[in-house]
């Protein structure tokens, strides 16, 4: 249908058409509402590109990430990118995502400022001082970060602030359920926030946390298996990991060492990835609700979008998403001692046993 036909249909002007599902579009909220219930009623989809050409406003939003020195772009960031990319379109912007290296990003994201070429920025972070650099400097887009980090004086006028903590008591209680209490941690990069969580945790509880259940920073399946070897010669009965694909390495490296996953060791991973219910066993894990954590972005995206249109002072919208836990088949009440001791005594023999001259 042409915008002309759907206009007369809605009894507005063709401008006023335009200005509804353009973001930055002035017009009132009832009555945009109006002509997006009567475009979705009659299949009515506007011209984006057309959009663009007769607007001084982009629609284009952009997606960046900002971890160190170069984007930690995973499994778990690739499906939060596809969740926001979906969750910007049911909002009238076309996702684009960005991936250049920190010492290239700054420059070139005040360029597409500079040229109007972004209508809203979501910056995925975890450090408050290099979300801070990134955006220094280009005030006048709004922006949203997603962070791990609760800031107290956030860069932009919009946090979605990840809270990772709920996620790991859950996961954690699950196994002191499970009669677990030597439980080490394999570490991800950028993870202060899930380490002090594991830790409070613990401590609270009267549990031990010692530095030597902590494996060093890692990110790879390949990293996460060797710690995981390292960290069950030390008798540990379970192993929570920062990431899933941690865990996924701790799986199989576990498996090729001799032990049964979850009847000598369990493991917990944190991000739950689409993926990870699929293996066997299937992955106990800490989830991030990525469609909450995109929707909260966008909608705060929206309305500070709105208070600069309306020329309203900016207020910091902050939203707060928690993580949950699944727990699934890499987990499992751990054996009392002196029934069926057996298996698991024979299977971590095989991780202190020495390789004979011929291997």
């Amino acid at each position: 249908m042409h915008i002309r036909s759907f206009a007369k249909i809605s009894g507005v002007s063709i401008a006023t058409v335009s200005r509804a599902f353009n973001p930055n579009g002035a017009i009132k909220a009832e009555t945009r509402e109006r002509i997006l219930r009567l475009a979705a009623k009659h299949g009515f989809t506007p011209n984006i590109h057309a959009q663009r050409m007769s607007s001084r406003t982009s629609s284009v939003l952009g997606i960046f990430y900002s971890f160190s020195a170069e984007p930690i772009f995973d499994y778990y960031n690739m499906e939060l990118a596809q969740q926001l990319a979906f969750e910007a379109s049911k909002a009238g912007f076309t996702a684009q995502l960005e991936l250049s290296s920190a010492e290239d990003q700054q420059q070139h994201l005040r360029q597409l400022v500079q040229n109007r070429a972004l209508g809203g920025i979501v910056l995925v972070a975890e450090g408050e001082e290099s979300a801070k650099a990134l955006l220094s400097g280009i005030e006048s887009c709004p922006s949203v970060v997603i962070s791990t980090t609760p800031w107290s004086n956030s860069p932009t006028m919009g946090l979605v602030h990840l809270n990772v903590a709920p996620g790991i008591d859950l996961a954690l209680g699950h196994l002191l359920q499970g009669k677990h209490t030597r439980i080490g941690y394999i570490r991800g990069k950028a993870d202060e926030t899930k380490l002090a969580a594991y830790q409070n945790f613990m401590r609270s509880k009267g549990l031990i946390v010692d530095p030597a259940w902590i494996s060093a920073p890692c990110s790879t399946f390949a990293e996460g298996g060797a710690m995981a070897v390292e960290l069950a010669r030390k008798g540990l009965s379970a192993i929570l990991c920062a990431t899933d694909i941690l865990a996924l390495g701790a799986l199989h490296d576990l498996t090729a060492s001799g032990l049964n996953v979850p009847r000598d060791i369990s493991i917990v991973g944190i991000d739950d990835l689409a993926f990870s219910s699929y293996i066997t066993p299937s992955l106990s894990s800490i989830g991030v609700p990525r469609q909450q954590l995109s929707q909260s972005a966008v909608e705060i995206l929206m309305r500070v979008i709105r208070d600069d249109r309306e020329g309203r002072s900016r207020p910091q919208y902050v939203h707060t998403v928690n993580a949950t836990f699944t727990p699934r088949g890499s987990t499992q009440v751990l054996t009392p001692k002196g029934k069926k001791i057996s298996p698991q005594k024979d299977s971590l023999s095989l991780l202190h046993k020495k390789p004979n001259k011929n291997g």
